[in-house]
């Protein structure tokens, strides 16, 4: 299943999609002139003003084109699923990837709801704001009404499809932060995401945490973004430091095209690509080791890995994680002896190629401000900064 972009060459059939979906099910809700109103509103000339705005997709299933969705910056305006499919969730696997660009940007998607569509929007939790009313012909009149639902900040949805990209080994769940534990490896995994809105006040809730993390014998370290800034000023005064500053960076593979090298992939981390990363990353430690594979383990997201193979041996590896369309392009390392030979930037297109094939739109990622080298090769690959997080440590 993979959700792509649509262009000129797809009009004639997602103009026929909607016109069959709207034609069959809506009389069984409307009179003929409502039915009628909505098929010159989802004219073919509309729905090409539509493409070539570049806002249109179309859902694609074996090769089959099964639904379409469209957006005009928060309003959502056009989400139709063939009859023949509907009921299968697909409409909601397209709503999802809707609601997720929009979040890139807004805080809250609307919508007009036509009868049909009603219950599912109210499923995903969308709430009516006012009812509407258009005079149709012949006296009748169409009622809609305008629905609203308030979107995870992109911040935070990055933040939470990271998490699931890169897994503790143990989560907390503490009014709306989630404190995570994996044996003291990687700040990702040992510190409190700070995702959702908090009621306590920080005099309670930052000593409760500091606790928590000494009788597990670790530090407690917060991971903060730019919209918290009134606790990054609690901790300041608490006596925590700024480590670490990390840049998100985003990349819309729309028009996008990478090659793969001479790469092998995997859907789990083999032997051979676990050998690698470790000696690649100078981990000798096997309580270390053991962590990492723990942490492997417990990713519940699609993943791919992905090996640079250079005479029989492995050079570079990397693995991604995919959720809702976003892939996680993450621990990217070369061996020393190849580094500065451009391999770094074969295992990521590589493993771009790959997520794209698998139905990724868009890729991010995670990197540390003062590796340049790193920052740099992501620049020319095309990423973006879209925010930055730190960690606040005593």
């Amino acid at each position: 299943m993979e959700y792509i972009y649509a262009t000129s060459k797809n009009l004639e059939e997602i103009y026929q999609l909607v016109r069959d979906t709207v034609t069959s099910i809506y009389p069984k809700y409307y009179p003929r002139e409502v039915v009628d109103f909505f098929c010159r509103l989802h004219s073919k000339e509309n729905i090409l003003k539509d493409i070539e705005s570049g806002l249109v997709g179309m859902l694609v299933d074996n090769g089959q084109l099964v639904g379409t969705g469209s957006y005009n910056e928060n309003h959502i305006t056009r989400v139709y699923v063939c009859p023949k499919y509907q009921g299968q969730g697909y409409g909601s696997f397209i709503m999802q990837t809707l609601e997720d660009k929009i979040a890139l940007t807004y805080t809250d998607a609307f919508l007009d709801a036509s009868l049909p569509a009603c219950h599912m929007y109210e499923k995903r939790g969308y709430v009516t704001q006012k009812h509407e009313k258009w005079d149709v012909e012949n006296g009748v009149v169409l009622v809609y009404e305008i629905m609203r639902k308030e979107l995870s900040a992109a911040n935070r949805f990055f933040e939470e499809i990271s998490s699931n990209a890169h897994v503790a080994l143990n989560t907390m769940q503490y009014d709306g932060w989630l404190i995570r534990f994996a044996n003291g490896y990687t700040n990702r995994a040992n510190s409190i995401s700070v995702i959702y809105p908090s009621t306590i006040n920080f005099d309670v809730k930052v000593p409760y945490c500091e606790e928590i993390y000494k009788k597990a014998n670790l530090p407690c370290v917060f991971k903060l973004t730019e919209d918290d800034n009134e606790l990054n000023k609690y901790l300041e005064a608490r006596g925590y430091e700024v480590v670490t500053p990390t840049d998100v960076m985003i990349l819309d593979l729309k028009d996008k095209a990478f090659q793969k090298g001479a790469c092998v992939f995997s859907k789990e981390p083999t032997e051979e690509w676990l050998r690698a990363f470790f000696a690649f990353e100078g981990f000798k430690d096997i309580a270390k080791q053991e962590t990492f594979c723990q942490m492997f383990s417990k990713v519940l997201v699609d993943t791919i890995y992905c090996s640079v193979i250079k005479d029989g041996e492995v050079i570079a590896c990397a693995s991604a994680a995919m959720e809702h369309g976003y892939m996680l392009l993450q621990n990217v390392v070369v061996s020393p002896e190849y580094r500065g030979r451009g391999y770094g930037q074969v295992v990521c297109e590589s493993l771009i190629a790959q997520a794209k094939e698998n139905g990724a739109h868009h890729t991010y990622l995670q990197v540390i401000r003062e590796n340049v080298a790193a920052v740099n090769m992501y620049l020319k690959l095309g990423y973006e900064r879209a925010y930055t997080y730190w960690y606040m440590k005593k």
